[in-house]
């Protein structure tokens, strides 16, 4: 599947504007589709981690978008209605959001500065030997 592109362009040629119209062509697929991950999605894989942390931290900056716009709009709605300019929705509207953006704060500046995405290490194997002896008492 293809997408048309139809763009419209304008040069100068000796002093004159010429237009053109050209048709370009551009594979659906490549263009519009989300980038697929190349390789089976392991949480022990950092650079998986990387962009699994960075995503679900992009889902909540929207949750906090919607969210808050929503308790904001009937703040002011109940302000710009109301007979005495009491404002609306929730009283506790100022300190959900400013809670909420801490929190998001503390998000970000944790996948930016702290989150270690190094390989992992495995842990040793141990070598066979005796185990554990309780020492006897003499």
């Amino acid at each position: 599947m293809q997408l048309n592109i139809f763009v419209l362009g304008r040069s100068v040629l000796h002093g004159q504007a010429q237009f053109s119209c050209q048709n370009m062509r551009v594979p659906l697929h490549s263009t519009f589709m989300p980038p697929r991950w190349p390789r089976k999605p392991d949480r022990k894989d950092p650079d998986f981690r990387r962009l699994d942390d960075r995503m679900t931290f992009a889902t909540h900056v929207a949750l906090f978008a919607a969210t808050n716009s929503g308790l904001w709009f009937f703040r002011v709605l109940g302000a710009k209605t109301s007979e005495l300019g009491i404002p609306g929705g929730l009283a506790a509207t100022p300190w959900i959001t400013g809670l909420w953006a801490l929190v998001l704060l503390g998000h970000f500046v944790y996948i930016v500065a702290i989150a270690n995405y190094s390989e992992t290490i495995s842990p040793p194997t141990s070598q066979p030997g005796s185990g554990f002896t309780p020492t006897k008492k003499p």
